[in-house]
């Protein structure tokens, strides 16, 4: 007769835990969230942040 290794039982136990445990990395109240995400949205659309970047990359490069 063979036994069942105990070890897998306990190891999937202990991963159970785990992820009941663990908690999100960017705690963000809930009523801050809509607005953050509404800022970062506009910004995407206006296509600011790209020439930004351009414009300082271009600046890095002449120094």
């Amino acid at each position: 007769m063979v036994q069942k290794p105990k070890k897998l039982q306990q190891d999937a136990g202990a991963a159970q835990r785990q992820r009941q445990v663990r908690q999100p990395v960017f705690n963000i109240p809930d009523r801050v969230m809509p607005s953050l995400l509404g800022v970062l949205l506009e910004a995407h659309q206006k296509g600011e942040g790209e020439r930004k970047f351009a414009a300082d990359a271009r600046k890095m490069k002449d120094r």
